[in-house]
């Protein structure tokens, strides 16, 4: 009796494993199942571990496999640091040098080439940046910077800003070893970072650029449950993808469920000025729905499910994969001799500076050169490695990020469109 009782409960507890394996492979199977048209077939295969999805070609990879640092920076100029270090200010919570990143671990190959040639330790320290600005202000009026306080400032756009409005910065043209006008430093990017009397920032880290470009993220879900049909990548393939698609889909959202359909991970200004942009090249004006979140409030209420659309970078694809059970990615609305262009979100971008009175110029201008040579190339490294091989889901979305990265500039502000 007492083992027919053992047995009946061995038999219940095999079966409830069962079903619960059934529930979990369902779920499974739900989470990475692509949005289809009805009557479509389905041409956004998830990967498998072997790679079922189509590669990129050497003509849509937006870049060619990039040199190791080390090649990079053999041909520059000999200089021995004698161990001394370089000591660099960044910002807190600075998600460039995250510890536990992609982009870290990018940078960690970047710096090891770098203190192997010139004989030296980088310290990286993060500050409050409030009190840095006041600690700059206070050390520049006095003539007291010296390296044990910072070599090299790192900015944000914003902060550069207030720091050459208050005269705390050096001249780049007169630091030894640093050619603000070189190739090496974007010279679209660059005019951002002088004026009539010189230049004093320069986008050290290359690859930032490649992860600050602009893009539309869709989330396909949201947009079925309302009834809506979303085609994703082949409007793209055809060209069919314009503003006034843009705008009938966020649109017809707003209208069906009277929900906000649209969020942004940028700043209100610098979605203005996007949007005047996106506006002036279309040919014919659409009625765009205003973004009802910005910045990270704005990623945030995408990556929760409440908004079926955002305007992100295309750094934000690592944080969709975590938290999003199926995600599209598309090119902006925007178009030159026919061809999908994006612009870079400015404010996101960090800015490297040198403060004023700095004794240490010739191995500050040395760093400078040889960590922005080395880095300007390792953009392939974040896009093969991670992008392609780590977080893309469908082949839409491998397309278009590989369309996106060979098309970004400098985005102007809103007034300089209406001026013109």
């Amino acid at each position: 009796m007492k083992i027919n009782r053992i047995v009946r409960l061995f038999c219940l507890a095999l079966i409830l494993t069962l079903l619960l394996t059934s529930c979990s492979m369902f779920r499974r199977t739900k989470k990475t199942e692509p949005f289809v048209q009805d009557g479509e077939q389905n041409t956004d295969k998830e990967p498998s571990e072997e790679g079922s999805r189509e590669p990129i070609t050497p003509e849509e990879n937006p870049m060619a496999k990039d040199p190791t640092p080390e090649e990079l920076i053999a041909n520059m100029m000999a200089y021995d640091f004698d161990g001394t270090p370089v000591m660099v200010a960044v910002p807190e919570s600075c998600a460039l040098f995250a510890e536990g990143t992609d982009s870290n671990a990018v940078l960690a190959t970047v710096l090891e080439a770098i203190q192997k040639k010139y004989n030296t330790e980088v310290i990286f320290a993060e500050y409050d940046r409030q009190q840095m600005f006041l600690q700059t202000e206070a050390m520049v009026n006095e003539g007291a910077i010296t390296s044990y306080f910072t070599d090299v400032l790192i900015l944000s756009a914003t902060e550069y800003a207030r720091y050459r409005n208050a005269g705390l910065l050096e001249r780049l043209e007169m630091i030894p070893f640093l050619n603000a006008e070189s190739e090496c430093f974007d010279s679209t990017i660059g005019k951002l970072f002088k004026d009539e009397s010189g230049t004093y920032g320069v986008v050290g880290y290359g690859s930032q650029l490649f992860k600050n470009q602009i893009t539309v993220f869709v989330n396909p879900a949201l947009l079925q449950q309302a009834g809506i049909t979303f085609e994703g990548y082949p409007m793209v393939k055809d060209g069919s993808w314009d503003l006034q698609a843009f705008a009938t889909l966020l649109q017809a959202f707003a209208e069906k469920t009277g929900k906000e359909p649209l969020a942004s991970v940028l700043s209100e200004q610098m979605n203005e000025n996007l949007f005047a942009a996106l506006q002036k090249n279309a040919q014919t004006q659409a009625d765009l729905p205003q973004p009802y979140a910005f910045g990270q409030n704005g990623r945030d209420e995408f990556m929760l499910g409440k908004v079926p659309v955002l305007i992100g970078v295309l750094s934000d694809v690592e944080r969709m994969y975590q938290a999003l059970n199926d995600y599209r990615m598309l090119p902006i609305p925007y178009k030159e001799d026919g061809k999908y262009e994006t612009f870079y979100d400015m404010e996101s971008v960090y800015v490297f500076c040198v403060p004023k009175g700095n004794t240490r110029t010739d191995c500050t201008g040395i760093f400078i050169n040889a960590f922005h040579t080395a880095s300007r190339y390792l953009p392939y490294s974040y896009f093969q490695q991670f992008l392609l091989e780590k977080y893309v889901r469908d082949e839409g979305t491998l397309r278009v990020i590989a369309l996106v990265g060979k098309t970004a500039k400098y985005l102007p502000e809103a007034e300089d469109e209406t001026e013109e």
